[in-house]
C-alpha cells in the first residue's frame, strides 16, 4: 500500500550548536550567597565592575511566569545596583568566554561576511530603554561588534536576537585560549563610550570606545536589577530554540574550567593520600574531565583538612 512520511522540519536541530556553556544558569559551582566584589556566582559568566555597588545572586524563575520559562528556563543571573554614581569610570558588564578551539571548529566562516553567527538571550530589567552588547574576538588584531538592543519595557522579559556576520579581519586560532568575548553592558560610563561608535558591525578594538554612549543611567539609580538568562551562541542564519543540556552535561563542561571539592568537607573524603616525611600530606585530586590548563587550588577553609 501507499506510504506517507512525517513532514520533517527544516530547523537546525543538531546537538552542540550552542557555543555557550551554562546559558540556562544551571550550575553554580562558586558561591552559593550574593557577591558584592568582581567575580564568578554561575559557572562561565564572569561579572566586573567599577564606581558600582553591586549584589550578585542567582534568581529562580516561576514555571507560569512566561517568556524564558516557557523555554524551559528556571534560573537567571541577577544583579542589583546598591549605590548611585554618573562617574565616567563606572562600569558594570556580564561577560561570557567562548574557548577558541570549539569557535574556530564550529563550523562559522568567521572571515566570511555571509556567514554569520547568532547570539540570543533573555533579559528583564525594573529601567526601560535600551542597553548595548559586544563581541570582541581576541586573537589577531582584536575586532569587535557592537549591538544596541530594541527599547526594553521595565520588569518584562523580553528575548533579544542578533545575526551576526562574519569580517576578513578576524582571526580564531584553534588553541584553548579565549576566541569570543561576550560582554553585556548593563551600565557604562563615558570614559568607555564614544557617541559615534560603530554598531552592527565589525571594527578594531577600542578600549575607549567599547560602546555607545548609554541610554539608561541603570548606575546612578540604587535598587535597579537586571536579570539575565538563556545566552545562546551558534553558527546559522537565524536563531534556533534554546539547546537544553541535562545539569549533569553542563557540569562536566564547566568542570573543565573550574571544579570545587568538599563542601561539607568534614563529612566527605575527596581522595585518598599519605603522609610524606611527616610534614605534609600527599592527596592526589582526579582531574577527568581534562582541565584547559593547569589547575590552581585555593583552600576556603583550612579547619576542613582532616589527616
Amino acid at each position: 500500500g501507499a506510504l506517507s512520511w512525517a513532514t520533517v522540519a527544516d530547523s537546525d536541530t543538531k546537538s552542540f550548536r550552542n557555543l555557550v556553556i551554562n546559558g540556562s544558569m544551571q550550575v553554580q559551582q562558586y558561591s552559593s550567597t550574593a557577591l558584592t566584589t568582581n567575580g564568578i556566582i554561575l559557572d562561565r559568566f564572569k561579572h566586573d565592575k567599577d564606581q558600582v555597588g553591586i549584589s550578585i545572586t542567582r534568581s529562580t524563575i516561576a514555571a507560569n511566569a512566561g517568556g524564558p520559562a516557557d523555554e524551559g528556563h528556571r534560573y537567571a543571573w541577577k544583579g542589583t545596583n546598591t549605590s548611585t554614581t554618573t562617574h565616567n569610570n563606572r562600569y558594570f558588564r556580564i561577560q561570557h568566554n567562548i574557548e577558541a578551539q570549539n569557535l574556530a571548529c564550529s563550523g562559522w566562516k568567521y572571515n566570511d561576511t555571509n556567514d554569520n553567527i547568532v547570539v540570543s538571550f533573555w533579559m528583564k530589567t525594573s529601567l526601560a530603554g535600551t542597553y548595548q552588547f559586544s563581541l570582541r574576538t581576541m586573537d589577531g588584531s582584536s575586532q569587535s561588534f557592537i549591538h544596541e538592543t530594541p527599547s526594553i519595557s521595565a520588569n518584562t522579559w523580553t528575548k533579544v536576537t542578533k545575526v551576526v556576520p562574519g569580517h576578513a579581519n578576524i582571526t580564531v586560532n584553534n588553541d584553548n585560549g579565549v576566541g569570543l568575548e561576550f560582554n553585556m553592558w548593563i551600565t557604562v560610563g563615558s570614559s568607555f563610550t564614544t557617541s559615534d561608535r560603530t554598531q552592527n558591525a565589525w571594527v578594531s578594538f577600542d578600549g575607549g570606545g567599547q560602546a555607545k554612549d548609554e541610554n539608561v543611567n541603570w548606575g546612578n539609580s540604587s535598587g535597579a536589577t537586571f536579570e539575565f538568562t538563556g545566552l545562546q551562541i551558534e553558527v546559522g542564519d537565524a536563531a534556533t530554540e534554546f539547546e537544553h543540556r541535562s545539569y549533569g552535561e553542563e557540569l562536566l563542561r564547566c568542570q573543565r574550567y573550574f571544579r570545587a571539592y568538599g563542601g561539607h568537607a568534614a563529612y566527605q573524603r575527596i581522595g585518598i593520600g599519605y603522609f610524606s616525611n611527616n610534614d605534609r600530606i600527599e592527596c592526589p585530586l582526579p582531574l577527568a574531565p581534562k582541565m584547559r590548563t593547569t589547575p590552581t587550588m585555593t583552600v576556603s577553609d583550612a579547619g576542613h583538612w582532616k589527616a
